[in-house]
């Protein structure tokens, strides 16, 4: 049984103990089925339990940029969300 899985295992033991008198034999068999259960998941790999690392963020493409540049025309701007990168994907294949 790894270090990891004993914590488990000792830890609910503890709770269990806290919280319901049962006799140590029906504990013991709890204990059992959570350390199987625990051995068949198995111990979580160190990024699930450490933080992200920060990304950089992405460079922005030719599409991005000028989305961005486009949202900003006035005639643009009158339009519904919708309507809007309609709008802007048609210009765009136009450019190609």
């Amino acid at each position: 049984m790894s270090n990891f899985t004993e914590k488990v295992v000792q830890e609910f033991r503890k709770k269990v103990n806290e919280a319901f008198e049962l006799q140590d034999e029906i504990v013991d068999t709890l204990c059992q089925f959570v350390e199987a259960a625990h051995q068949h998941v198995g111990v979580p790999s160190g990024r699930a339990r450490g933080p992200r690392k920060a990304q950089k963020p992405r460079q922005k493409s030719g599409y991005n940029l000028y989305v961005r540049k486009l949202m900003a025309d006035e005639e643009i701007k009158k339009l519904q969300h919708t309507e809007k990168m309609a709008e802007i994907g048609s210009r765009w294949r136009g450019l190609s």
